[in-house]
């Protein structure tokens, strides 16, 4: 199977968000952001290193921020979880998605961020 390549902007984030969840959820890359700029980059085909190193950074940001929201929120998303909704259709969400317009990633990655560390963190 040929390996996918990225050729949009959407694409870019998303694999940056993969990438640091990678990074801080499996201590992959050896724990260094050159070698996960760099497998990054070789994912991006279309988008410099130091294109792909910005989005990774944001994306560390907003990864390590989900973590401490679901954290901090984690009465409330245990909550939401028993009643069979989602987190994302949350205030906390919608605050999270706030803090980091400014970072450029869509609402849905967003989102994603907080579903998948309440799955690894609190499911699992």
């Amino acid at each position: 199977m040929a390996k996918s390549r990225v050729t949009s902007l959407y694409d870019l984030q998303e694999k940056a968000l993969e990438t640091a969840q990678r990074l801080v959820d499996y201590d992959s890359y050896q724990e260094s952001e050159t070698r996960a700029t760099s497998a990054l980059a070789k994912r991006c085909d279309g988008w410099s290193k130091d294109e792909c190193r910005a989005w990774l950074l944001k994306a560390l940001e907003v990864h390590r921020d989900g973590i401490a929201c679901v954290k901090g929120h984690e009465d409330r998303a245990w909550e939401i979880h028993r009643n069979g909704e989602r987190l994302a259709d949350d205030r906390i969400a919608a605050d999270f998605a706030a803090r980091h317009e400014h970072h450029g990633f869509p609402r849905d990655l967003l989102d994603g961020v907080l579903g998948w560390v309440f799955y690894l963190y609190h499911l699992r």
